[in-house]
């Protein structure tokens, strides 16, 4: 086995198979299940020539590594199906930021090594996306074996890694939506009191980022009781 499989190549998956191709990885395939998604990929690719297999025609995956970039909802039906044909040792890691490895309880049954990779990164497009993993951090648990294959595979992608055990996934989680969601919820609660002030949309959102973004400079340097204005 050799190189790594990537199971929906969306706007993550996408991204990441995109990184792995201009950073001169390997990709020996991509499973999906949504045709235009992954033609979009296929063109980009330029280094790797990995087979592109619908995924209800799946029946094995030759790959030292298979990430499951797709949906939370999906993750575990995708186990059931990996866990019909895993290869005992073959690595099977997931990139949700709230599930745990937990999910892939039947690969792990059945031979595979389990374990989770989150990038702590808002990745709204692949193509976009495939740039932004440089300095970004990945959370990482589950199997010693996968925990460490992870952590390669996102140093090998531009990134930092840092684990937690599998049991606070889920706060890793909320500290995550709270940072990142939390804040572009509160900005939009922001530019509709602008509005009401008198700013249409696009005026507010522009007179509120440079405040932001300045506040986001200070906690680059300050602890947050000191970056507070």
């Amino acid at each position: 086995m050799k190189g790594i499989s990537i199971i929906g190549p969306g706007r993550l998956g996408g991204a990441i198979a995109l990184a792995i191709d201009r950073r001169g990885g390997r990709i020996e395939s991509i499973v999906y299940r949504n045709r235009d998604s992954a033609n979009k990929i296929r063109e980009a690719i330029q280094h790797s020539e990995p087979a592109f297999i619908p995924f209800e025609e799946v029946s094995s995956i030759d790959a030292s590594i298979i990430l499951i970039t797709s949906a939370d909802p999906e993750i575990a039906g995708i186990a059931n199906v990996i866990a019909k044909f895993i290869r005992p040792g073959t690595i099977v890691l997931h990139t949700s930021g709230s599930l745990s490895s937990d999910v892939l309880i039947n690969v792990k049954s059945a031979g595979g090594v389990t374990g989770s990779m989150h990038p702590l990164v808002s990745v709204s497009d692949a193509f976009l996306g495939a740039e932004r993993f440089a300095g970004v951090y990945f959370c990482i648990e589950g199997e010693a074996e996968a925990a460490a294959a992870a952590t390669s595979l996102a140093i090998s992608l531009g990134g930092k890694a840092f684990s937690i055990p599998t049991h606070s996934k889920a706060l890793y989680h909320a500290a995550a939506v709270t940072a990142s969601g939390h804040l572009v919820a509160v900005t939009d609660v922001a530019i509709e009191m602008l509005s009401a002030c008198g700013l249409d949309a696009a005026a507010g959102r522009e007179t509120l980022l440079p405040l932001i973004l300045s506040s986001v400079e200070n906690l680059r340097t300050q602890a947050p009781a000191q970056a507070l204005t």
